[in-house]
């Protein structure tokens, strides 16, 4: 066996190893744990094989350790952050729901498993001004300098720095890519409207939350197992609630259907099947990536921006032919097609912000 194939039978033993770390039964971990321990860093699921190893008998690596001790402490400082806006907006009459980070780490055996580091606050794009300066009244500080960077690239978010140093993004819309946007038709106030409000902060109820997750996993290239684990966790959460026959219309609604199904066939593909009602948009899309993850190397490797894979994901749209479109579009983007473009930041405008945010109302 030369050299390169060795390596590859290394690097597929050490793919089982992290994917069995977030399903059971668990695999046995390779004898060499400093390529595990990346990729696993890497793939955000560095808790879950830390507790297999444990589970192993085996010696847990201190940045292992070191980085759960570590998340802990971050889950601690990010949710009373959370519970601390909630008490800002509600004042402000805004209304708002936090998605991602606590809200999806609630759903992992601990919430030491699940690595985030920022806040993430949804309100209605004609409320986004008024929750900015609220959160700024509250002592946040949102960097002067990237409002001309976000209007020139369509940001549907912007940072704000509170206090303890918790980064809020705060969203108007949860896609945060202009051309993903324009395709979906998400009525944020309704979303908004369905958030559960039961415990210190605003979230998503079940069925929004697994669709959001698919759409970021998807806009994103979908290529961190912890983004998979997030859904699977997600939907098999939605799939003992009474809710679960809403998922279908809601994705319809949304313009999130193709992405939903797309998603979760890599899901299941990976962790297991789960009794659900999935969407049937865009089953030839659907087909077109579940094929070529058949045929690719595991995609948690790290691969390549431009890898076939990642590329479908990112393309994915409402339908088929809009995922066609959006994929040629990225495909000469890749190739080259962008030249002219300087890729230089534009220059900082001061009048930025307000121009910003008076095209939101």
């Amino acid at each position: 066996m030369n050299r390169r194939a060795a390596a590859r039978v290394v690097a597929d033993r050490v793919m089982r190893a992290a994917v069995g770390s977030v399903r059971a039964p668990v695999i046995p971990p390779p004898r060499d744990l400093r390529p595990l321990t990346d990729l696993a860093i890497v793939n955000g699921v560095d808790g879950y094989v830390a507790a297999a190893l444990a589970e192993h008998a085996t010696t847990v690596p201190d940045r292992l350790m070191q980085r759960r001790r570590m998340r802990a402490m971050t889950h601690l400082r990010i949710t009373d952050d959370a519970g601390a806006l909630d008490r800002v907006l509600t004042d402000a009459g805004v209304d708002y729901m936090v998605f991602k980070g606590p809200d999806i780490a609630g759903l992992h055996p601990s919430a030491a498993l699940r690595p985030y580091a920022d806040l993430d606050v949804l309100v209605e794009p004609r409320r986004f001004a008024d929750a900015l300066a609220a959160i700024e009244d509250a002592g946040g500080v949102a960097p002067p300098d990237l409002w001309t960077i976000a209007r020139a690239d369509g940001w549907a978010q912007y940072p704000v720095v509170l206090p303890s140093g918790t980064v809020v993004d705060l969203h108007w819309h949860p896609a945060n890519d202009p051309g993903l946007r324009a395709a979906l038709s998400v009525d944020v106030a309704q979303v908004l409207g369905q958030a559960d409000d039961a415990a210190a902060f605003r979230r998503p109820d079940p069925v929004t939350r697994l669709l959001l997750l698919c759409l970021h996993a998807v806009s994103t290239g979908g290529h961190r197992l912890i983004w998979l684990k997030d859904a699977h966790l997600a939907a098999v959460d939605l799939a003992g609630r009474h809710q679960v026959g809403q998922l279908p219309a809601r994705a319809r609604e949304t313009g999130t259907g193709t992405l939903t199904a797309t998603f979760m066939a890599l899901v299941m593909r990976e962790l297991g099947d789960i009794d659900l009602p999935l969407p049937t948009a865009g089953r030839s899309w659907r087909n077109l990536v579940t094929l070529t993850r058949r045929l690719s190397p595991s995609p948690h490797h790290g691969y390549e921006r431009s890898s076939a894979l990642r590329l479908l994901l990112r393309a994915t749209r409402h339908d088929t032919l809009g995922s066609l479109r959006a994929l040629a579009r990225r495909t000469w983007a890749v190739a080259g097609g962008h030249a002219g473009t300087t890729g230089q930041a534009p220059p900082f405008l001061p009048e930025s912000r307000q121009r910003y945010l008076a095209g939101l109302t």
